[in-house]
């Protein structure tokens, strides 16, 4: 066995050295760079008919591009939200849904609601579009959305809130047609867990606000992933000081004004492809200290020769960006920058005793292989019911037992009572945002056992997608005992959430929990990473930890790397919220590398963390504090800390 995982792990790490050589010229890189999902030809999305609610047939939309089919969707969203609602998941069959007015997050009553998954049939063929010179979006200076998510707990009328909880958009194009300027594609708010991909936002020329606007209070932490924005006066906008957003593979063209602007905000963007005449990012406007820019491995091309491609007012740290066309690739507070291409670049003086980062190998996520719908088994087939409180550990058992290679689980409640046996003839467990709840019967009191536990080797990877895990404290969610990549997307955590043997772990859009911990010879790429206990969120003993995109929230440190361990964090946003003693270091390493770009929110002086890093090596050790560092209002920014060698 342990042959097969060294073999395993070996080819793994000879392909992203060969894939990331740092000493390529740029256009190698960029061209050896996998391709996005939102790059290749769209496919058809496989949504079991007991697990989502088809807007056509339930609720009567046509879908036929003349039909308004405004108030059939709004009711389908209004049926849905709420958490526990089985409904919660909106199905477009392929089709144009032609809508006139705002489609918004609201129950019946009026009031805003959260919990709501927007799933197309396939990303090119599914497309909401908003009827051409549609009254009220006329104005830029008053903009409206088109799809407008909310926050269960909105204190005004534009459902702003910070429990914007589980909002998701997939798999479909939004146009906002012609002769709306003041349309704005997607107005969207999640918080902890959601996401928008596979997804196309465009409008006509001189039509559109913006394709995807983050200006309402207060948006993240959240995912945008494979998405591309055609036209619009601004691709996408993040405001807010609050709670940080991640992006990764992004395509925008055509913009009028800037391509994306994050204002106040932890914005973090990799393989951003910027075809524009106009700025492709603003970072923050003059006088700005709160906006923090991670922008890598980019391209950022069409510019005019009078524009910079960057414009950054705030804190920037830039890696591996391509630009052409532009007059100067950054300018900084009106200084022009020219960081190399293959380099890095931070916009903060370099901190005494800190060296280059740390570029660590990064894999792609897994893509879970388009398997037809007859491959495809449900929980409910073998007599798992989603809305009663019998236990369902034997069905959902025999439904992974069924030789099929996707399982399925429809919304709603799943009791099990011991641990469920994943064979390697498995390749995803697909939940439409489901709830597992491991409190009771084996699991309850001290357990220590799993609720899914991956014992067989096998050479595909096991993806797990939209489940929520109910565990109690000492309950692991999801444990591998044998040579598999596993990979965790939209997944809530209960309990404590991984427990492995070495191999690699993809972690995409999780949230919920503390006690993450990494050993030796396990390789983790995270992106979108959300923990919120008052304790040592992760621990990292001698694993290759890398993650695009961390909100944390309460006190305790965040990342503690020993035992040779490799730790780089790409963007993240620190909310202790509570009291945070003065000897607890936000991050900490002994006897390993850590690279760090980051800031820290706090609204109260004994809220932030006094010692922002912490690194001992070879006995001695070397403090990073609060006066080290810029200020962000009450809170703190790293643009870049390493102790790389």
């Amino acid at each position: 066995m342990l042959l097969v995982v060294d073999l395993v792990l070996g080819l793994v790490a000879a392909v992203l050295v060969w894939t990331l050589d740092s000493s390529a010229a740029p256009e190698d890189t960029l061209r050896t760079r996998p391709v996005s999902v939102i790059d290749r030809p769209a496919e058809d999305r496989v949504a079991p008919s007991d697990a989502v609610v088809n807007v056509k047939t339930v609720y009567g939309a046509a879908g036929d591009g003349r039909t308004d089919d405004t108030m059939a969707i709004q009711a389908a969203i209004s049926a849905g939200l709420g958490f526990g609602n089985p409904n919660k998941v909106i199905y477009f069959p392929a089709g144009t849904y032609l809508v006139t007015r705002p489609l918004e997050w609201r129950l019946a009553d009026g009031s805003w609601s959260t919990w709501l998954t927007l799933m197309g049939q396939n990303r090119d063929r599914t497309v909401i579009k908003l009827a051409d010179s549609a009254p009220g979006f006329g104005d830029p200076a008053k903009p409206r959305g088109v799809v407008v998510t909310g926050s269960q707990n909105a204190s005004g009328a534009d459902g702003a809130g910070n429990q914007a909880f589980h909002n998701f958009v997939f798999d479909l194009t939004l146009d906002v047609g012609a002769g709306n300027p003041g349309a704005d594609g997607i107005d969207f708010l999640a918080n902890n867990r959601g996401a928008i991909r596979n997804v196309v936002v465009r409008a006509a020329p001189d039509s559109g606000n913006t394709g995807i606007s983050m200006n309402r209070r207060w948006p993240g932490p959240a995912l945008l992933e494979d998405v591309r924005v055609e036209g619009f006066a601004r691709g996408v906008t993040v405001g807010n000081s609050e709670y940080s957003v991640t992006a990764e593979d992004i395509r925008l063209s055509g913009q009028r004004v800037v391509g994306i602007e994050n204002e106040n905000n932890v914005l973090t963007v990799r393989q951003l492809v910027s075809d524009n005449a106009v700025p492709a990012i603003r970072n923050g406007q003059p006088g700005s200290t709160g906006s923090l820019l991670t922008l890598l491995d980019s391209s950022l091309v069409g510019g005019a020769s009078d524009a910079a491609a960057v414009k950054n007012e705030g804190g920037s740290y830039l890696r591996g960006v391509r630009t052409d066309g532009y007059s100067v690739p950054v300018r900084d507070r009106g200084d022009e920058r020219y960081p190399p291409e293959d380099g890095e670049w931070s916009s903060a003086p370099q901190l005494v005793g800190s060296g280059p980062g740390l570029r660590m190998p990064i894999a792609e996520d897994p893509v879970r292989a388009a398997h037809p719908a007859d491959q495809w088994v449900g929980v409910g087939s073998f007599g798992a019911r989603s809305d009663d409180d019998a236990d369902d550990t034997a069905p959902i058992q025999a439904a992974l037992n069924s030789g099929n290679p996707v399982v399925y689980l429809r919304p709603g409640s799943y009791e099990v009572s011991s641990t469920l046996r994943v064979p390697a003839t498995v390749q995803a467990i697909v939940g439409f945002e489901d709830l597992i709840d491991a409190t009771g019967g084996g699991f309850a009191g001290s357990s220590t056992a799993a609720v899914f536990s991956v014992s067989d080797a096998a050479p595909d990877p096991l993806i797990i997608s939209q489940l929520l895990f109910k565990a109690s404290p000492q309950v692991v969610d999801v444990e591998r005992l044998a040579a598999r990549t596993i990979a965790l997307q939209d997944v809530h955590i209960g309990g404590l959430p991984f427990r492995s043997v070495p191999g690699p772990l993809f972690l995409n859009d999780v949230e919920g929990g503390g006690g993450w911990h990494f050993t030796t010879d396990q390789q983790v790429w995270a992106r979108q990473l959300n923990a919120e206990q008052p304790v040592t969120k992760i621990r990292n003993d001698g694993a290759d930890l890398w993650i695009l995109g961390l909100k944390t929230e309460a006190p305790g440190t965040v990342i503690e790397s020993t035992d040779g361990a490799r730790t780089e964090l790409l963007g993240g946003l620190l909310y202790p919220v509570g009291v945070v003693t003065d000897s607890t270091p936000a991050f900490s390493s002994s006897d390993a590398v850590q690279s760090l770009t980051f800031a820290t929110s706090a609204f109260e002086q004994d809220r932030n963390y006094e010692v922002l890093v912490e690194a001992t090596r070879l006995g001695i050790r070397q403090r990073v504090t609060r006066d080290d560092a810029p200020d962000r209002g009450l809170g703190s920014m790293i643009t870049l800390y390493s102790n790389v060698p």
